[in-house]
């Protein structure tokens, strides 16, 4: 729904799933249309830290998911995200945890097929049951992985802070988002 059509008809939140380009422009036309929805949740697009920098404090208040931050409890995602902070000097991109859970998946489906045949290594990884840095790392039947939780950051001075679940949370989320002319 475009931007003038949910303040139109009066919507509170906005929810998508945009590419960065898109979710960049997505929040620069609602704050060009002065359109205050009490919440705005961007999947994907808002998770590029870098880009969405570019927005200043305009990207404040947006909520994203994803499935790795540097607050999660996973086992070893404290230490993904040390190794990350002591190369680059800055937390790590939430893609980066996907990445590594991917290889963590795959390295274990390997070592459980005990060969690198191709349909023996595809059948371990359809039989995977374990724990990664994103979490729980299992497979429905028809190859999707099943997702039994999520996280919640929202942008708050300029850093994806997470605030759900509660037990990574670093602080509360602000609800409703201010209006425009309020911050």
């Amino acid at each position: 729904m475009p931007i003038l059509e949910a303040k139109k008809a009066g919507a509170d939140a906005v929810y998508t799933h945009a590419i960065t380009p898109d979710a960049l422009m997505m929040v620069k036309q609602a704050k060009e249309l002065d359109y205050n929805p009490k919440a705005i949740v961007i999947l994907l697009g808002a998770s590029n830290r870098e880009a969405w920098a570019t927005l200043g404090k305009d990207g404040d208040y947006v909520y994203s998911t994803n499935d790795f931050h540097w607050s999660v409890g996973w086992p070893g995602a404290k230490e993904l995200t040390a190794i990350y902070e002591a190369e680059r000097k800055e937390k790590p991109y939430e893609g980066c945890g996907d990445g590594y859970a991917s290889i963590q998946t795959v390295a274990d489906a390997i070592n459980r097929a005990g060969s690198l045949d191709r349909k023996k290594i595809r059948d371990a990884l359809a039989a995977t049951d374990m724990m990664t840095v994103v979490g729980p790392m299992k497979f429905r039947p028809n190859g999707l992985r099943e997702i039994r939780y999520i996280n919640i950051a929202q942008y708050i001075k300029g850093v994806a802070t997470m605030v759900f679940p509660e037990k990574w949370r670093e602080r509360l989320p602000i609800y409703p988002t201010p209006k425009w002319n309020e911050r």
